[in-house]
């Protein structure tokens, strides 16, 4: 099974980054998402967490392989309503593992490669419905952060121009 979380440490200080994000011409959806990744990182309270193919702990992070996950959500929300094929490339150091996602039949049969070692378990089995769960979750979760971590980010154009993308999507999925 594999499993993507993005939770709350066990904290009991929890604080806002009270910064904006500058926005230069050469900026786009990933870049304003890694900016925002790295704020909720250096708030320490947010965990990214992955596991599966026999590793139960991926050591991922939110400054390096939340936005591996984020940059792609243009294309997973719709690969994930349409039940086409998708993948997600972990290409920071330390993880270096590309996941491909092919759905067949109700499932979605998940194959990790790895970029550097052999991966236990190469290939997985996972239901259409814990794989999109997986995703709407990870995306919900994500903006929740946000909102109580990176409050400002909730004022830039282009992150607000993305998440009505993903909603658009959600909708569409009868999710939202």
């Amino acid at each position: 099974m594999l499993n993507i979380l993005l939770q709350f440490k066990s904290s009991d200080t929890v604080f806002s980054v009270n910064k904006s994000i500058d926005l230069d011409d050469e900026y786009d959806y990933d870049c304003i998402l890694l900016d925002i990744c790295n704020m909720l990182h250096d708030t320490g309270v947010v965990e990214f967490f992955m596991s599966g193919f026999g590793d139960d702990n991926w050591g991922t992070d939110c400054k390096a392989d939340l936005p591996c996950v984020l940059e792609r959500m243009l294309d997973i929300l719709p690969a994930i309503q349409t039940k086409a094929d998708f993948q997600i490339d972990f290409y920071e150091q330390g993880i270096e593992r590309m996941l491909n996602f092919y759905h067949k039949e109700g499932m979605f049969i998940i194959e990790c490669k790895s970029y550097v070692n052999a991966v236990p378990i190469p290939i997985i089995k996972m239901h259409y419905n814990d794989v999109r769960n997986i995703f709407i979750k990870l995306y919900k979760d994500f903006i929740s952060c946000v909102k109580i971590l990176v409050p400002k980010a909730m004022e830039n154009e282009l992150f607000i121009e993305w998440i009505n993308i993903c909603n658009k999507y959600l909708e569409q999925m009868q999710v939202i």
